[in-house]
């Protein structure tokens, strides 16, 4: 019982997410909003995942790889948005830079959007009797 109140008071607690970055250019301080919501997705995933799917969870192979899939996104956009600012401080011209950092956020926002589910797809739980069919053949699907 104390584990389900450890996670829930995780669930809900305050993020103290701070970006010691002086963004003075609008794409940037958009990709620092991305990165902080990313956080929370990627945390509040986590936990979630942990409440309703209890041990098994390194079974929730779909899950799993949602959660994966959210971080090396996040961890993506943090480090152009950290290299974009070493490049500015330096005095090297980043508009090319600043359109990858764009086109990069739209890939890693429709990620985001599909990767935020908690349960699997319909696609996906067909998925897992198929592949397990081809792997051990179709007499034991259902052993």
């Amino acid at each position: 019982m104390s584990r389900f109140f450890w996670l829930l008071k995780g669930f809900f607690k305050q993020d103290r997410i701070s970006l010691k970055f002086n963004l003075d250019d609008r794409a940037m301080k958009k990709a620092a909003r991305f990165v902080k919501a990313n956080i929370r997705s990627v945390r509040r995933m986590i936990y979630w995942g942990l409440l309703v799917h209890g041990k098994h969870v390194n079974e929730k192979q779909f899950f799993l790889r949602r959660a994966s899939t959210l971080s090396l996104y996040l961890y993506g956009t943090l480090s152009a948005l950290v290299k974009l600012r070493a490049d500015k401080k330096n005095g090297r011209g980043v508009s090319r830079e600043t359109t990858m950092l764009l086109y990069f956020m739209e890939e890693a926002g429709g990620a985001r959007r599909t990767a935020k589910k908690l349960f699997p797809s319909r696609r996906e739980t067909y998925c897992i009797p198929a592949t397990a069919s081809m792997i051990f053949g179709w007499a034991n699907i259902n052993a």
